[in-house]
């Protein structure tokens, strides 16, 4: 959500109705209001330099700040499992909320603990095969681990809309946009200090 108007009060009038819409839109479409994060609202003023020439010197000097009016950008969150089904959902349900918004589309891992687990017990193994490698070539036996640190992380793959407007796609005949998301990459990282003997 986001516009620029002459009046903070405006703003938050302005916001509240568009974001009204866009929720009750969604709890229509069957949404649990536990699914919607929000909402989120920043103000900020906007500001015009006034300058005055100075003969002496011939330059522009500013002299003053006047205000101009006031932008607000906000947002919402929609949380959902990633299926066709809810996409039509969320579609159909944003393109009859009233109001002047965009969105974006983000995936990310459904089962995050499991994942990270998987990832550890293999970085763990792997840690402790190189590290017999190196104790063997060092004519050391591996003992015991004494230390290990672990970094786990991954990328969201984001779909940024293209619209900046949704009152444009107002038409329930359109397709319904697909989303395909890319491969996540996830990292983890294990640092593990072992005794030798």
């Amino acid at each position: 959500f986001g516009d620029e108007l002459k009046d903070k009060d405006e703003c938050l009038t302005q916001y509240n109705r568009d974001y009204k819409s866009v929720y009750d839109a969604v709890i229509r479409a069957g949404f649990d209001k536990h699914a919607i994060s929000g909402p989120h609202v920043f103000i900020s003023s906007d500001q015009e330099d006034m300058y005055e020439r100075i003969e002496e010197d011939d330059r522009y000097y500013r002299v003053k700040t006047r205000l101009i009016g006031y932008s607000y950008r906000g947002y919402a969150s929609i949380t959902v499992e990633a299926t066709e089904e809810n996409y039509k959902k969320i579609w159909q349900a944003l393109i009859s909320a009233e109001g002047t918004f965009g969105f974006d589309v983000d995936f990310q891992l459904s089962r995050e603990d499991e994942a990270e687990k998987a990832l550890l017990e293999e970085a763990i193994k792997e840690s402790r095969a190189r590290a017999e490698i190196l104790a063997k070539a060092s004519g050391a036996e591996l003992g015991k681990v004494y230390n290990i640190e672990h970094w786990f992380e991954y990328e969201l793959t984001r779909y940024k809309s293209i619209m900046p407007e949704i009152s444009s796609y107002r038409d329930p005949d359109l397709l319904i946009p697909t989303y395909n998301p890319d491969d996540i990459p996830v990292e983890c990282s294990v640092e593990a200090c072992w005794r030798l003997s």
